[in-house]
């Protein structure tokens, strides 16, 4: 009777182990559904913008709308500090490199004779006409 019910619990144990199995590749087929659904909805989306139509007649909006419902909110969140983080880095930069740009122009008009040293440069290069 032991030898029965140890063979019962090893039987029991390879059908749950195949249940497993085919529940895993069940969700493999799904996730792949899904990834196939999120490609045909991009790819859509790519061929509405290019073609300038659109559902709700704003192709950027349902873009990102489609996007943000696609990954998450966590993720599309993620993504949208990043890109925020980005753009703010690169004005600061334009901005530092504009300043510097500012500083050695006057520091030219400066060894010109100030304003009115610029303009008879200017006056000088015009006075053969």
């Amino acid at each position: 009777m032991v030898l029965a019910g140890i063979f019962e619990q090893i039987g029991q144990t390879i059908n749950n182990l195949f249940a497993v199995v085919k529940g895993t590749l069940t969700a493999l087929s799904q996730t792949q559904k899904q990834l196939d659904n999120f490609g045909n909805t991009i790819q859509g989306m790519i061929d509405n913008m290019a073609s300038g139509t659109s559902n709700t007649g704003v192709p950027i909006t349902e873009a990102i709308g489609t996007i943000r419902y696609c990954v998450g909110d966590p993720v599309y969140f993620t993504m949208y500090l990043i890109i925020l983080f980005g753009v703010l880095f690169t004005v600061v930069k334009l901005a530092n490199v504009v300043i510097r740009q500012i500083i050695k122009i006057s520091e030219v008009f400066t060894s010109l004779g100030g304003k009115q040293g610029v303009i008879d440069k200017i006056k000088s290069l015009f006075s053969g006409f």
